[in-house]
């Protein structure tokens, strides 16, 4: 009698155990669907290589920014106040240019809560910080291997000056915002 209550006990326990590793993996395949019906619905907008900053219309705002940024108490016309702040702060005091610059230490010198600012950065300008950095580091890049004054400087120096803190990286933006390296950018002018 004992064993048989035994077996029992251990078969209503393999049970239970089964019974949530099997909803466990439902839930996770029903997240994998829900999430990939949503990739599918994605629109991407191209972003010109002579056009910085021109946030995509209300009606292309992708579904997954919606769905994330859905509870945000953020009001429109604080938004753009915020985006003011931070094309200010970004033209006006070139912060793009420090290195090591992180999304906290941007909203703490904004004075703002860094999750506003991420989420003003991918609404009204549609990428994610570092893209965003990114884009005025290349255009400052550019503008100095199209300048004489930095003729003597090295490619790698320029970029560094620009705020980016790896080769990798620098060659990387350059080359998605441009099409080519900063090394035949330069070649192209001189020619």
């Amino acid at each position: 009698m004992e064993i048989t209550l035994n077996f029992q006990l251990m078969t209503l326990i393999t049970g239970v155990i089964l019974g949530i590793l099997l909803s466990g993996l439902i839930s996770v395949f029903l997240w994998y669907r829900y999430r990939r019906k949503v990739a599918e619905k994605m629109v991407i907008i191209p972003q010109p290589d002579t056009t910085m900053w021109i946030a995509p219309p209300e009606s292309q705002t992708l579904p997954v920014r919606k769905l994330k940024y859905k509870n945000s108490a953020l009001q429109p016309t604080e938004k753009t106040k915020l985006l003011a702040q931070l094309i200010t702060q970004i033209e006006a005091h070139k912060v793009y240019r420090q290195p090591n610059l992180t999304l906290t230490g941007l909203a703490k010198k904004m004075n703002i809560p860094k999750n506003h600012l991420s989420q003003v950065i991918n609404e009204k300008i549609g990428c994610n910080f570092l893209e965003f950095l990114n884009q005025y580091r290349v255009k400052e890049a550019k503008e100095k291997l199209e300048s004489a004054d930095f003729q003597d400087l090295s490619i790698l120096d320029i970029g560094r000056q620009a705020g980016f803190n790896s080769k990798t990286t620098y060659y990387a933006a350059f080359k998605k915002h441009t099409n080519t390296s900063p090394g035949n950018y330069r070649k192209a002018l001189a020619s």
